[in-house]
């Protein structure tokens, strides 16, 4: 006998048991295959050729990194526009998305197409808020895997059809105000970048408070604006923090679960609010090492591997305008002549205490420092605004998945 059972929360029209089914019997299943990638006429067309790597936060997929020919989309498993793309192998399970037009997919990706009296929409979302509970279903294997077979017989709760499309409707309607934020964000942090490039070059000037121009800008060695910082630890109780790139400083609990700097903690550098650091590891983010600004109100430590100073005279110096010039990737160039070789065995680059603080970097005056650096904060603080927003309007659509779906 089919289980039978209500949500928490109902559009008041609607009443009765929802029932059980196993994906397969309320959908058509479809998995990818991949036309031989040796024959280069059947890649380069208009044809979306769906992988893991093009399914991302958003609802849609709409475009792919590889598309096919008319030649090469012939020979694959085509797939109804309006479907759902579903990852069942991988370090991506269970990430998915519609596609709105005809399409294929690799060999990681099932596909499903809703019976009547079924909505595509509604799986998506029942599907979404079951991730977690078929990411189990893939187990703790090398290469995560959810068969056909086990895809196929995956429980879905459903109602009447009427019922299954308002509740999608609804749920669409927050996810375009999602995506509506996301591309606020993007469209601020492509604003950001370019007002960076246009002031950081001197293509756009601020005036004094009387309208009239700053005096030119100066250059000077890192080392003759700031010094290092060698205030160790000892045995002083301060939270060690780490550097994480795109992101600043972090503490080592939040990022590694706890503080790993052991025997090494003496041996830490303090740094007090307004003091900048140099990580020099590389990453995606930052290639050449990143510099961030400590603006905790209380001190905190970070390894005595990282290069760390303050202003040699802070009544010259703002150090949020040097926060964002190294953010901006100013010192890559420079950063890139002084690596030795590659990255050590712990990671990090071969770059000299000495090399660095002789690179050279501009100089304005303070007061247009401050002026640069207040501009690109506001934007910064819409940015953190927008992201916030997100964040708000994501927890409100897992509440509503989880209290509009069985």
């Amino acid at each position: 006998m089919e289980i039978q059972l209500q949500p928490k929360l109902r559009f008041h029209e609607f009443n009765g048991d929802w029932k059980s089914y196993r994906l397969g019997s309320i959908s058509h299943i479809i998995t990818g295959s991949t036309p031989s990638t040796s024959n280069r006429t059947y890649y380069g067309g208009e044809y979306l050729f769906v992988s893991p790597y093009d399914i991302n936060e958003n609802k849609y997929v709409t475009q792919t990194k590889t598309t096919l020919t008319k030649k090469g989309f012939d020979k694959c498993r085509k797939v109804s526009g309006g479907s759902i793309a579903f990852v069942c192998i991988g370090s991506t399970i269970g990430k998915l998305a519609i596609v709105p037009i005809d399409y294929t997919t690799n060999q990681q990706i099932n596909s499903l197409t809703a019976f009547d009296d079924f909505s595509n929409d509604f799986i998506y979302y029942s599907l979404e808020k079951r991730q977690n509970i078929i990411k189990m279903i893939a187990g703790t294997q090398a290469v995560p895997l959810i068969n056909k077979t086990d895809f196929s017989n995956i429980k879905v709760y459903t109602t009447s059809l009427p019922e299954q499309q308002k509740i999608a409707d609804y749920l669409t309607t927050i996810d375009k105000k999602i995506e509506l934020l996301e591309e606020k964000k993007t469209e601020l942090s492509r604003y950001k970048k370019a007002m960076m490039q246009k002031l950081f070059t001197q293509e756009i000037r601020f005036k004094d408070e009387n309208g009239n121009d700053y005096p030119e800008w100066e250059e000077k060695r890192l080392g003759e604006i700031f010094i290092e910082i060698k205030d160790k630890v000892g045995n002083k109780k301060i939270a060690t923090y780490s550097i994480s790139a795109g992101k600043g400083f972090i503490s080592q609990e939040e990022k590694f679960g706890r503080d790993i700097s052991g025997k090494q903690n003496a041996n830490y550098i303090i740094l007090n609010k307004g003091d900048l650091s140099y990580n020099k590891g590389n990453s995606k983010t930052y290639t050449y090492g990143c510099v961030y600004l400590s603006n905790f109100d209380y001190q905190i430590s970070v390894p005595n591997v990282f290069i760390s100073f303050r202003p040699l005279n802070v009544s010259e110096v703002s150090t949020n305008f040097y926060a964002k010039l190294f953010e901006n990737h100013y010192l890559d160039r420079d950063l890139r002549k002084l690596v030795s070789s590659s990255a050590r065995m712990d990671g990090l680059l071969n770059i000299s205490k000495d090399g660095f603080f002789k690179i050279k970097l501009p100089f304005p005056n303070y007061h247009e420092q401050q002026k640069i650096a207040d501009f690109l904060s506001a934007i910064d603080e819409s940015i953190t605004k927008v992201e916030q927003q997100i964040k708000e309007t994501q927890n409100f659509k897992k509440a509503m998945l989880q209290q509009m779906f069985v």
